[in-house]
């Protein structure tokens, strides 16, 4: 110890200790005492103020006992945020595999095709009430989720094509199971008749029936199915879907139950019947262009499978291939 002196009161330091190769020293910590001369400057009585602790309890004071109730453990706050993140890491992966299963930028062409055959029985701006818009609105949900049937089932027909041709579908990659599928196609075709009954409109609810049939019709294997595998059919089928189907039952339907006037087919209706039938047998051919390896490994005799890609491309323009996608 070592006794410094100021005035009548002096400074006791702690000793530096060392055991066990540690050393223990009790910083800035001074011991404030009394030094009183009695004979001599030398000698002197030390009076101590403070009460010091012995070696052992400085040591026991700094290696306190970890019981089990002070180790560190990762907090409630840590683990909900670890749990937050996982499951929001699993929403966006689900909402992604959706989006590729029902491919929502297919339905551009579907809204586009019901406003424009809607707007046809229209006689004059009296006509354009909010009603009518409301009306229109409402008779494009249950297309867009018979749309989606008919993309889940021809996903599900075609998972293992799909792993050659279309990897990065959700069936095909996993991303989606094929429970998970068959719900899908199950709930959107059950909401979008529910829907045509709701709408009471007979033309309404036979071209959702319709769309339903041909639709499974084209991917299903089964006798007398499967139509994809026929360049004949398929066509056809491209054909009703995304023609005929948008045309006349929707043409019917704001003519004789929204707008309330007796059923008359149009010239306008049949010129964009015509044309929309061949223009979308066009795409039945071209759409198969990018799957003739998976197409012709599991036996389909699409158009370019039979023919080859060159002469399929030479007969159709590549650019409907690009609106396609």
């Amino acid at each position: 110890m070592i006794c410094e002196e100021k005035s009548s009161t002096k400074t006791l330091w702690s000793p530096v200790t060392q055991r066990h190769g540690l050393v223990y020293k009790r910083e800035g910590k001074k011991y404030p005492i009394k030094c009183s001369s009695q004979t001599s400057p030398t000698q002197g009585s030390l009076y101590l103020t403070n009460k010091t602790r012995t070696e052992e309890d400085i040591i026991n004071r700094n290696h306190k006992t970890l019981n089990k109730s002070t180790v560190p453990l990762a907090s409630q706050d840590d683990n909900t945020k670890i749990v937050s993140t996982s499951f929001v890491d699993v929403l966006n992966k689900k909402l992604d595999a959706l989006y590729r299963l029902t491919r929502p930028y297919t339905w551009i062409g579907i809204i586009v095709g019901i406003l424009s055959t809607s707007l046809l029985p229209v006689q004059s701006l009296a006509d354009l009430t909010p009603t009518f818009f409301m009306e229109v609105l409402k008779s494009m949900v249950p297309a867009i989720l018979m749309n989606i049937f008919v993309t889940a089932i021809n996903q599900l027909s075609d998972v293992e094509i799909d792993k050659v041709n279309k990897p990065h579908l959700p069936l095909a990659s996993g991303d989606f199971s094929i429970g998970e599928g068959v719900a899908i196609a199950v709930i959107s075709t059950m909401t979008s008749v529910a829907m045509g009954i709701m709408l009471r409109s007979p033309p309404l609810f036979i071209g959702l029936i319709t769309w339903w049939i041909v639709g499974a019709a084209y991917s299903i294997d089964l006798p007398l199915l499967r139509w994809k595998g026929s360049p004949l059919m398929a066509a056809v089928t491209i054909m009703i879907l995304n023609g005929l189907l948008l045309q006349f039952p929707y043409f019917v339907h704001v003519q004789k139950y929204v707008l309330g006037r007796p059923l008359e087919f149009t010239k306008p209706l049949l010129f964009a019947a015509a044309f929309m039938g061949i223009f979308n047998i066009a795409i039945a051919f071209v759409k198969d262009l990018p799957d003739v390896e998976g197409d012709k490994e599991f036996g389909l005799r699409t158009l370019p499978v039979i023919l080859g890609k060159e002469k399929v491309s030479k007969l159709f323009s590549l650019s409907l291939l690009d609106f396609y996608r």
